[in-house]
């Protein structure tokens, strides 16, 4: 006989992280969208992704703006930005015959969010951590209602969700179907940002590593280790299977954001040494002091950041762990502005 007591017992927790995703995540879903209206759009690259979307829509083709009666890569735009924006509006553009408004990326934003933290907590829950995946639908929720623009910034903790799918599905031994969808995550991860998507690639990688010593699988280790490797390179075969499908000639500027200007900058993010600062002026300004011909975001500005990156490193190894050490501790003592939830 069907005994409800028993069935209460033995699936508790997801019946509470059901209760938890219907009554508390999805309301706070409806809130993060709501945020949307009412913003002005002033990020340059926002401006470039609604006129890719235009674009999309008159000629049915992504990643790219229309000028002069040409189809030409989205970097002609505005360089060194992520995929994951523009590529979802123009898809979604695509799919419904209509050009996104300003809100719609807030609302993008909101989408990746709680996708990610929704998905994460599903596989968390199915590795035998409840209360983590409890969390996620509840702490992680007012997190990222804390935080609302019509930029690809809020994204950010979806992008970190995505990413650490996959690492948590090879260490739990999860099925093949949440290791497919790690992958898809990790995608997703390098496409809204790349930094974090590489955060992804990394812990993966240390997690294969894991399963090698662990369970001595040498041969499914390297196997994996080199689709995760592969996996990196997906904003760039994107992009070149575009320019492939659409015959385009090579962009003026870098197509995708990159690690070596957040890693320069990152040295800024804290008091240091070597005057950095956490911002994109600090950035130019050091590629000029090396090139002044060199101009924002071509690929040699970034070449450059990369060798000042690795001669800091290399020069002061001390300062820089000093550096990352208290950027550390400031992250852990950066307290949670808790919005307001009713």
């Amino acid at each position: 006989m069907f005994s409800g007591r028993k069935f209460v017992g033995s699936h508790g927790f997801a019946l509470l992280l059901g209760a938890t995703l219907l009554l508390f995540t999805v309301p706070q879903l409806y809130r993060s969208y709501a945020a949307s209206s009412g913003m002005e759009l002033t990020w340059t690259t926002g401006k470039v992704w609604l006129k890719s979307a235009e674009c999309a829509r008159q000629t049915g083709t992504i990643l790219v703006i229309c000028r002069d009666d040409k189809v030409l890569p989205i970097a002609d735009g505005f360089g060194g930005d992520d995929l994951g924006h523009a590529l979802s509006l123009d898809l979604a553009t695509l799919l419904t015959g209509k050009v996104p408004t300003e809100s719609g990326i807030s609302i993008l934003n909101s989408t990746v969010n709680y996708v990610g933290l929704a998905v994460l907590a599903l596989i968390v829950f199915s590795a035998g951590m409840p209360l983590s995946a409890f969390a996620l639908l509840t702490v992680g929720t007012i997190i990222s209602n804390q935080f609302h623009a019509l930029t690809p910034h809020p994204a950010q903790l979806g992008a970190a969700c995505f990413a650490a799918i996959l690492p948590i599905a090879l260490l739990t031994a999860r099925h093949a179907a949440w290791i497919a969808t790690g992958f898809l995550g990790l995608i997703a991860a390098l496409l809204f940002r790349e930094a974090v998507g590489m955060m992804g690639i990394v812990a993966s990688l240390l997690a294969v590593g894991v399963i090698a010593v662990r369970d001595r699988k040498w041969i499914t280790s390297v196997v994996l280790a080199v689709a995760v490797i592969a996996t990196a390179a997906a904003p760039f075969g994107l992009l070149r299977a575009r320019d492939i499908a659409y015959d385009l000639p090579p962009p003026e500027k870098i197509e995708s954001h990159g690690t070596w200007a957040n890693l320069y900058m990152g040295l800024g993010a804290v008091e240091n040494p070597f005057g950095i600062e956490w911002s994109d002026f600090s950035a130019i300004d050091a590629v000029k002091a090396v090139d002044p011909s060199v101009e924002y975001l071509n690929p040699r500005f970034y070449e450059i950041l990369k060798g000042l990156y690795f001669n800091t490193v290399f020069a002061h190894p001390v300062d820089v762990a000093s550096i990352y050490f208290r950027k550390i501790i400031v992250t852990l003592h950066t307290p949670i502005l808790y919005c307001q939830i009713l």
